[in-house]
């Protein structure tokens, strides 16, 4: 027989008072404070202290006697683990606890139900009076739990932290078995009770959630900036389209007039030109002539200037017409929202696609599905892991997730798929056991961990 249970103490309030069998002097003060809880049915109780992992059971709403006894009293059960704990929780208190309680009740050697109010009373007044009843009861636990049935369920309690005084979390026994067994492997204490809240998941795999939706929000985010920067792209394109059209006529339009004014300024005085001396009537006459020519000029530059003019407001029009065009383009486009705590690259080249989760391998007429480890370690990575059932959990989930072939294949069952996956992969079942030896660990991209990955078999089947 194994040596992992140490000691089985049972206590309650049988008529006599508060009593510890077998009694443990000062130390049974440990027991008296579950002794009043009007709030619930029965609470299970695991704590680790030093080398002992202590599980309490305790009915409540109980007789002090069958006849004319009070109400209120309890009767628990608590058994002392030695350098172990019992991994299942669940299975702990529907299969040994309420196994033990109901054999109890069948004895009717130290409990009885009352006829008069159908409640549990105690038989007897005192639990020495049972003495050797319970001896043989003890012994009966110890021989149920060291059974192979049960023994798989028994781990080295290394991995469980010291209690001491962290606050106790309370479960309803329904909650999720990973929730369970965080709780129990972060704070070294937990409480069930079926008045208590369910916790359908663990808070890792609550995180494991948020962090997939935000990389889904992401993803959906980046491809809606990709969308809208090839928008604006085209946009741009279109708006130098429209200026490259613009330049040539604003340019020659320029040029021309330049050509033209600077012809007349050339033409405005002959070269070689003899001046004669100014008498009074020659003076007249130029005067009279120059006034004539300089009327004649203001006119022709009044007629350039209005020409130039026009140029400008027909250049102004053509740019009214390209920033309403710009202007129409931004308005018609949805803005994206853009959440606060997400900064996106400016410039996004696309998203990426993750590589292939499982690889199909055709050969000698089979299909053969292989995990790419390197998906699966990237996607899983931050996973705690404290056990087998833990990689388990991680590597069967990532799978039914990633492949539809996968879940078709196994129906959703992961218990059948990580056996056929152990059957299938002997040399990795052999690296795997080994790693877990070292747990706890976190899922990460390192050489032992694709090493004990690498090239496993997910299934076999025939094309």
């Amino acid at each position: 027989m194994n040596d992992w249970i140490d000691k089985i103490f049972y206590f309650g309030s049988p008529k006599d008072g508060f009593k510890v069998y077998p009694d443990l002097g000062p130390a049974s003060n440990v027991f008296s404070g579950y002794y009043s809880n009007t709030e619930t049915d029965w609470i299970l109780v695991a704590r680790k202290a030093e080398e002992i992992t202590r599980y309490t059971y305790v009915r409540y709403g109980l007789l002090t006697s069958v006849v004319e006894g009070r109400t209120g009293s309890c009767f628990g059960i608590s058994i002392d683990f030695v350098n172990h704990y019992f991994t299942d929780l669940k299975v702990f208190q529907t299969e040994i606890f309420e196994g033990i309680w109901g054999a109890i009740l069948a004895d009717k050697q130290l409990l009885e139900t009352q006829e008069s109010s159908g409640k549990v009373a105690f038989r007897s007044y005192d639990l020495y009076d049972v003495a050797s009843y319970l001896d043989e009861k003890s012994k009966k636990i110890r021989e149920v739990i060291s059974d192979k049935k049960y023994a798989m369920f028994v781990r080295p309690s290394y991995e469980i932290p010291q209690a001491g005084d962290n606050p106790v979390y309370g479960l309803h026994p329904d909650s999720s078995p990973s929730a369970l067994s965080e709780y129990f492997r972060t704070y070294g204490v937990i409480k069930l009770s079926p008045n208590l809240p369910i916790e359908t998941r663990s808070a890792s795999e609550k995180q494991q959630e948020q962090r997939e939706n935000l990389e889904k929000e992401v993803a959906k985010l980046t491809e809606q900036l990709r969308i809208k920067e090839g928008e604006l792209q085209a946009v741009n394109q279109r708006l130098e389209k429209l200026h490259g059209l613009v330049k040539p006529i604003f340019t020659e339009f320029s040029l021309k007039q330049i050509s033209e004014t600077d012809s007349r300024f050339s033409n405005s005085r002959p070269i070689n030109q003899t001046y004669e001396p100014l008498s009074s009537a020659n003076h007249r006459r130029t005067y009279s002539e120059t006034s004539a020519r300089n009327s004649t000029y203001k006119d022709k530059l009044s007629r350039n200037t209005a020409k130039i003019l026009a140029g400008v407001a027909i250049v102004c029009f053509l740019l009214a017409i390209i920033c309403t065009v710009y202007v129409l383009s931004n308005e018609a486009e949805p803005e994206v929202e853009k959440p606060q705590t997400i900064q996106p690259p400016s410039q996004s080249k696309g998203t990426i696609a993750s590589p292939e989760p499982l690889l199909i391998v055709r050969k000698k007429g089979k299909e053969i599905g292989v995990l790419n480890e390197a998906a699966f370690l990237e996607q899983a990575k931050g996973a705690q892991i404290y056990d087998e059932a833990d990689f388990k959990e991680v590597l069967t989930s990532f799978l039914f997730r990633v492949s539809p072939e996968v879940s078709d294949i196994y129906k959703g069952n992961k218990d059948e798929l990580w056996k056929r996956i152990l059957e299938s992969n002997p040399n990795n079942k052999e690296k795997i056991n080994q790693y877990l030896k070292g747990a706890p660990f976190q899922i990460e991209s390192n050489a032992g961990q694709q090493a004990m990955l690498k090239e496993l078999v997910v299934f076999m089947k025939s094309q």
